[in-house]
Formats: structure tokens, sequence, C-alpha cells
């Protein structure tokens, strides 16, 4: 059994109060995308926004007028038509690590979590995985690993996933492995 979203509200760290309810789980927020394979330091090209790079982010949210790629997905910085300014992720084709605004507390021995894309991004050619979380995980930044095959934007704070608890049966063999608190893939 599926449980509700305010039930998985209540299971979640979330400092930013960016988590969503959704009318099946809870709709998890990026905070950060950074590529998953070795090399993948070519820049990022095309106008796939449809806006004017103006600068780039580094990790430590320093800007810089040109792109840093090693091992990150900088953040661009955009001009819109009234001045003002966006981030973006800007991806390319690829594999992604990405990670949540949102961490899971410790869940019980009767349940497991799973977090799959939401239906938008499946639509635009972008697929987002999480493997099963088992009885007992616990992390306060959860991650997953996102799939791109057409060139997309992603704003940070942009929900791009849903984490769903399901209920199974008790287990006395809680989950205390490598990844225990550890976040990403």
């Amino acid at each position: 059994m599926k449980r509700n979203s305010e039930y998985i509200m209540s299971k979640l760290y979330d400092p930013l109060h960016r988590a969503k309810p959704a009318q099946v789980g809870v709709d998890l927020t990026v905070a950060s995308v950074r590529p998953i394979y070795p090399g993948f330091t070519e820049k990022l090209g095309g106008d796939i926004c449809n806006k004017k790079i103006v600068g780039y982010l580094d990790a430590s949210g320093k800007m810089h007028m040109s792109p840093n790629i090693y091992g990150v997905a900088p953040l661009e910085i955009f001009r819109n038509e009234d001045g003002s300014l966006t981030t973006m992720w800007r991806l390319q084709p690829g594999v992604y690590a990405v990670e949540f605004d949102q961490g899971l507390q410790p869940l019980a021995a009767d349940e497991n979590a799973y977090i799959i894309q939401r239906s938008s991004l499946n639509r635009v050619g972008t697929r987002i995985e999480g493997s099963i979380f088992d009885p007992g995980f616990t992390t306060e930044t959860l991650g997953a690993t996102m799939f791109v095959w057409q060139p997309i934007c992603i704003e940070p704070g942009a929900r791009v996933a849903q984490i769903t608890i399901e209920t199974n049966e008790p287990t006395d063999n809680m989950y205390n492995g490598t990844w225990q608190n550890k976040g990403t893939v």
C-alpha cells in the first residue's frame, strides 16, 4: 500500500520547505546536477533555453563570464526580457546525478521508498530514477540518476521528481549500509 502525501511529508527533511504534496507521493525539488561520466567537460552549446547567457555560477556561487565545467553542471545566468536574471542548468543529452533539496528520515521496518521523475520531464525526454530505499534508510540529501535524451533547461528548486513510500512486510534486517546518510547515487 502506498502511503499518502501527508505521511510522506512527515518523513522528509525539507529545510527550504520546497517539497509539495502531490496526488500520489510528494514532489522533490532539484538542488544540484552533475554529469556522471568522467570527461564530460565539453562546453554546453546551443540556445535551448531561448535566453541570452550573461554568465555562469561555480559551485561556490561565484559568477564567471565563461564556463568552467569540471565535474559539475554549471548554473548559467540568463537575462530575461524584463531585465531580471534567471539561473538554470542547460543540460545536453547524457547521464547526471541529481541531488534534491530534501532528505529522508529513517524508514520504519515496514516501509520502503522510491523516487521517479514527474511526468512533465518524461514528456520532454528526461527520466529520473532512484533506487529502492530500504527499511532503516535515512539521509539528509536524497539523490537519483537523471537520463537526458533531449536538451533541457532546469531551474534550481524546480519540482522534477516524486517520492513515494510503500508498506512492506516488517523486517528485522534494517538498512545500515555504505550509503546511509550519504546522499546521491
